[in-house]
């Protein structure tokens, strides 16, 4: 989740303990700083195209743009923009994202449920 502040983020833990919901805080970033992560993993090409993937809902269901009108978006043929998403995903997948996202929960979350 992204706030816009610290003071937004201590208002939404507030309000889930009133509410007995769980949280869980992993980590925290400032969103204002170049990530390391993506200043690493993922060059300009790939870093726009995924923007745009997203921008235009290529992974919504069902696709608002298709890969042939994103080629067109980035100028470049549909087969290299397709070559450039998923070296994109791959790069970001490879490099910790996912294991970040999508972490086992701990065995307190599971007694929880």
């Amino acid at each position: 989740m992204e706030f816009p502040d610290h003071e937004a983020l201590s208002t939404y833990r507030d309000w889930c303990l009133e509410h007995d919901r769980d949280f869980s805080l992993n980590s925290l970033t400032d969103a204002r700083s170049e990530s390391t992560l993506d200043s690493q993993s993922l060059t300009s090409s790939q870093r726009e195209i995924l923007s745009l993937a997203i921008e235009h809902g290529y992974f919504g269901i069902p696709r608002g743009i298709s890969m042939v009108e994103l080629a067109a978006e980035c100028g470049v043929s549909d087969q290299a923009a397709s070559e450039r998403l998923r070296r994109g995903l791959s790069n970001l997948l490879g490099n910790g994202i996912f294991e970040t996202l999508w972490a086992a929960p701990s065995e307190d979350a599971l007694e929880a449920e």
